[in-house]
Order: C-alpha cells, then sequence, then structure tokens
C-alpha cells in the first residue's frame, strides 16, 4: 500500500562568522531525514530565515546522498566529479525575493515540485549552501526550512 504525507523539516548551518563572497561554501553539510518506507519525495517549498538581516542571495544545493565537499567553510565552492553524480537539484533565492523584517530577512520559493531520491542507506537527503553575494552572519543565523511530500510504501 501507498501513501502520502507532506512535512517540513528546518537545518541550520554552523556557519563562519567572517564575511562571505559570492561563490562561497556556507557552513555545514545540511541533513533532512526522511520516514525508513519512504520511496520518493518531491519539495514543494523552501524558506531561507535570515536572522543576521544580511539578504544575500543564496543557492541550495541539494543532494541524493551525503556529499563530500572539497572545499572548506567560508571559501569558493569546490565539488569533485564524483560528488557532482549525487547533485539533485538546486534552488535559487534572489537577494530582492527576501522580505526585511528590520531585524531579519525571508524568502520562500514555491511550486517548485522537485523531485530527490533519499539515500536508501541513511534514508536522508541532503544540502548546502552557496553565497551568491557578500555578507556577514552569526554562526547560528540561517535556517533552511524545506517542505517536501513523501510518498512511501507499506
Amino acid at each position: 500500500m501507498q501513501r502520502q504525507e507532506t512535512s517540513y523539516k528546518t537545518a541550520t548551518p554552523t556557519l563562519d562568522t567572517g564575511a562571505y563572497a559570492d561563490g562561497d561554501y556556507m557552513g555545514t553539510v545540511l541533513s533532512f531525514p526522511v520516514p525508513k518506507e519512504a520511496t520518493s519525495i518531491k519539495i514543494n517549498s523552501a524558506v531561507i530565515v535570515d536572522k543576521a538581516d544580511q539578504g544575500i542571495a543564496l543557492n541550495l544545493i541539494l543532494f541524493n546522498s551525503l556529499p563530500t565537499i572539497a572545499s572548506a567553510d567560508n571559501a569558493a565552492l569546490a565539488l569533485a566529479d564524483d560528488q557532482l553524480e549525487k547533485f539533485a537539484g538546486s534552488i535559487a533565492f534572489a537577494a530582492a525575493d527576501y522580505i526585511d523584517a528590520t531585524n531579519g530577512k525571508a524568502v520562500l520559493k514555491g511550486g517548485l515540485n522537485l523531485g530527490v531520491q533519499p539515500d536508501t542507506d541513511t534514508k536522508y537527503f541532503y544540502a548546502i549552501l552557496q553565497a551568491k553575494g557578500s555578507g556577514t552572519f552569526a554562526a547560528d543565523s540561517i535556517d533552511v526550512k524545506l517542505y517536501y511530500d513523501i510518498e512511501a510504501g507499506y
């Protein structure tokens, strides 16, 4: 029997407190769990909550299995060719799309319908952030929220 449910998860990367430049890898790999029965995932929407009030353009890069990142946090993003085999898609957030709440900013990307195949061993899918502008953040000042449909077989 198949069933479908909608879920959302929040992940917070640990960021360097120095200034990020365009193209830099930001923080740590983000892990998003799925039920062990999950057979497929469709990401519907993604939210970035920026508590540092920087509002820079970002790429959220998704992976079907845990990537090995060749670059350090706050350095130009480098992925080896074999890691690109794990690539599941990306979501671009433009600086102009943030709402400004005086002490922070937030941005939503909806209507994505982006398919991700979670790792069959870990039952996670993964993401990283890439700066597409410059900004300075506190260690825990960005939250990434993903809303997704889970199809599961029982």
